[in-house]
């Protein structure tokens, strides 16, 4: 495998945790920085399959040494722990280096390095070849615990580390929705319209990119075109009244349902006790779901924005400030 190759497999594995959530690896990993730097959003959002080509254009652009200046070339010490023991730090790397070429046989390490790439050991192919997805397995065992260390306040992370390429549809939080918006009629807490029950889209108060789920209490029905403007940001947090007021009104009159929607909304209760600690009652108390509101995304929204994720959101299409003001 030559450098270049693997440098642009470092870039596909940071890519989705570092774009997409935000997350730190560390203050000298600059590999996120690069990525985003060469290459524009809209092209960064794209399926992983079909960024190979645009990351081994970054890597012919900028150079592999910046990426490879300690890869791959650590990864080998256990094999060599006594020999590198005790070495200053700058010589680390080169003996390591000698040591993989001259005992490839000897030790066995899984590669040795050579000038333009590295070759695996044999009795190391058949080995992955036997087990690779063990091996995978570990590998994002400890790739998890290293994005835990790094991002300590950061939630869902155990879904963050691969590609989500096909969400869950809303279909079930929709559906307890619209009986609401048909019967009685709810207002979207970004534009002050009247929700069409017929068009209606369910955001995420707190980005999905974020939160990492699809919990009742952080979802809001609102209009399409404002669900794809605000998109990943972080909203205004005097939206947060708001929010508490829409989903009282709807545990008001989730007394109302029967069948598969009362077996539906005992469900979306969990969600509710187990993050906000609040019960069927206090959900109807709009006092105390909006206290219980501010706790919660006051503290995540301050995690989201040291992370990088944009805040302030309001707001401003000229459809929306339409509504707002007249």
């Amino acid at each position: 495998m030559d450098f270049a190759s693997l440098a642009v497999g470092m870039m596909e594995e940071a890519w989705w945790p570092g774009f997409h959530y935000r997350l730190h690896f560390s203050v000298q990993d600059d590999v996120v920085a690069r990525i985003t730097g060469a290459l524009d959003e809209a092209v960064l959002r794209r399926d992983p399959g079909k960024l190979r080509r645009a990351f081994e254009g970054v890597v012919m652009k900028t150079g592999r040494d910046p990426l490879l200046r300690y890869v791959p070339q650590r990864f080998l010490r256990p094999w060599f722990a006594q020999e590198t023991k005790g070495l200053p730090d700058h010589q680390v790397d080169r003996t390591i280096e000698k040591l993989s070429r001259n005992r490839f046989s000897v030790a066995q390490p899984i590669f040795k390095v050579l000038d333009d790439g590295i070759e695996f050991h044999p009795a190391w192919v058949e080995y992955l070849d036997r087990n690779l997805i063990i091996v995978q397995g570990w590998s994002d065992a400890i790739w998890l615990r290293f994005l835990e260390r790094k991002n300590p306040n950061v939630p869902g992370l155990v879904e963050k580390i691969t590609p989500a390429l096909r969400r869950p549809p809303l279909t079930f939080q929709r559906n307890l929705w619209r009986p609401i918006i048909q019967e009685q009629g709810v207002i979207s807490i970004y534009s002050g319209n009247l929700i069409d029950p017929a068009s209606f889209e369910l955001d995420h108060f707190l980005p999905r990119a974020f939160v990492a789920h699809d919990s009742f209490w952080n979802l809001t029905p609102t209009e399409s075109f404002l669900n794809a403007e605000k998109s990943d940001l972080l909203p205004e947090l005097s939206f947060v009244s708001k929010l508490a007021h829409q989903h009282s009104q709807l545990a008001h009159h989730a007394r109302k349902f029967t069948g598969k929607a009362e077996s539906a909304w005992r469900t979306v209760l969990d969600e509710y006790a187990t993050d906000l600690g609040l019960d069927w009652a206090q959900l109807q108390d709009v006092v105390a779901l909006e206290q219980a509101y501010n706790e919660i995304f006051t503290g995540l929204a301050g995690v989201a924005k040291r992370m990088g994720f944009p805040t302030g959101w309001s707001p401003k299409s000229d459809e929306a400030n339409r509504s707002l003001f007249r």
